[in-house]
């Protein structure tokens, strides 16, 4: 009998745009303040679709994980 040892939390990794989930990002430059907050469908393009919220407003829309990529941190 063979015996692989695994730790008992293994996952599979995170992708770049899960691992923002939490965090503040600004839309471009000088836009508005988000965080992110979830992670959504995988479109037919293979973006996937982000769960964020606009503090500001308290709104929640679907925002592309490519931009979330691209927009900056908030500090």
């Amino acid at each position: 009998m063979n015996v692989v040892a695994r730790n008992w939390n293994d996952e599979q990794p995170q992708s770049d745009a899960e691992a923002q989930v939490g965090k503040y990002h600004r839309i471009g430059p000088d836009g508005e303040v988000y965080k992110m907050t979830g992670v959504g469908q995988t479109l037919p393009d293979g973006d996937r679709l982000m769960r964020i919220i606009l503090p500001k407003t308290g709104e929640g829309v679907d925002y592309r994980s490519s931009h979330v990529l691209t927009d900056p941190l908030e500090a």
